[in-house]
């Protein structure tokens, strides 16, 4: 692996562990949020709200200082004096929509691709009324909910309807129809990945929703107006059957980020490792090439005649300037006792533990 790409693998790694340990630390506090938010009804949260030590732990709202504010779960039935219809079934009262039309493939059946699950927000048309309350199912007490058409409804919704319209196929494809079913089979029975959806037949439509007069629980920032005793969310955050579903679902991101974060360490403990030998090796060139111009002070002063007892005797050429510890044999020059394979004192064959470099000025 070249240098430059270990460190752009490097740095790409930790900006991605960095990125990932921000959302997993956003789902996390999401998570104990939801958590340590409680489900009420209607009529038990009035009831809560009426007890003056209960309210005067709630923050108040900075436009009406008559409203407070607090998150919750609020569950109830739904109810509505304005519903939506459902675009495929007319008959059907709605208080949250999720329409689409696709395309639809001889495969779909096997493959289960997308057409017969429930499909992305993006990808579809969300409808809702401007309203609609929340009723508490033993009393006259109600929370009213604003339309918010970017809120996770998705473990709330039921099918409402499907329509499919299926096209006259000629000769040609119908021969890749049965091909494809072939092709599929073949793919079960023999266990093999085959993901082919075959030949467009026609299209296929679909309408998810909240019926009129289910039940539901909405979570977001519940506002108390204590003039009117009303309760209302503006822009609820989740709208689902039950406080489980947004928990499993935000552990399941949170397992899904956690995922991602051991990829990247993968590719970041190998560059690191790469990086920290090549530093290491160019450290140590350092210190080699320092000790040799430290030493050149010794080579250039050649006017010093020295007898062949004060050369190395190992190399016979250069003088000595180290005394082994501890046997203190002054007998090596530091270039040599750099090379030697073993530690060890030429003279005594004694291990040597630390030196001392002598030099000449």
């Amino acid at each position: 692996m070249e240098t430059p790409l270990a460190v752009i693998v490097n740095v790409a790694s930790i900006a991605g562990l960095c990125y990932f340990t921000s959302c997993l630390k956003q789902e996390n506090f999401k998570l104990r949020e939801i958590k340590n938010a409680k489900v009420y009804s209607p009529a038990r949260l009035l009831a809560q709200l009426a007890q003056s030590e209960f309210l005067n732990n709630l923050k108040k709202s900075a436009d009406n200082p008559n409203e407070y504010l607090l998150k919750a779960f609020i569950e109830g039935y739904t109810e509505c004096d304005h519903p939506i219809q459902s675009i495929i079934d007319e008959k059907s009262k709605l208080v949250h929509s999720l329409y689409f039309r696709d395309k639809m493939y001889s495969n779909d059946s096997i493959t289960k691709a997308k057409a017969i699950s429930l499909p992305n927000t993006r990808k579809a048309e969300v409808r809702a009324p401007l309203s609609f309350h929340l009723r508490d199912p033993s009393k006259d007490t109600k929370c009213l909910i604003h339309r918010n058409l970017n809120v996770d409804a998705h473990s709330a919704l039921e099918k409402i309807a499907e329509t499919r319209e299926y096209k006259t196929l000629n000769l040609v494809e119908k021969i890749l129809v049965y091909l494809g079913l072939l092709l599929e089979l073949i793919g079960i029975i023999t266990r093999t990945a085959v993901i082919f959806r075959g030949v467009k037949i026609g299209t296929i439509e679909n309408e998810f929703g909240i019926l009129l007069g289910d039940a539901l629980t909405a979570y977001g920032e519940v506002i108390y107006n204590a003039k009117e005793k009303s309760l209302r969310i503006d822009a609820p955050q989740y709208i689902l059957q039950d406080k489980l579903n947004i928990i499993k679902k935000i552990k399941s991101n949170i397992y899904g980020i956690q995922g991602k974060m051991a990829l990247l360490l993968i590719p970041f403990l190998i560059t690191s490792v790469y990086l920290t030998r090549k530093g290491l090796a160019y450290y140590k060139m350092l210190r080699r090439r320092r000790m040799e111009q430290r030493l050149d002070k010794l080579w250039k002063t050649k006017s010093v005649k020295m007898k062949d007892d004060y050369k190395c005797i190992v190399c016979f050429d250069r003088p000595r300037n180290v005394i082994p510890k501890p046997c203190l044999h002054f007998s090596l020059c530091s270039i040599c006792y750099n090379q030697l394979e073993k530690k060890s004192c030429p003279v005594c064959k004694k291990m040597i533990m630390d030196i001392i470099e002598v030099y000449i000025t």
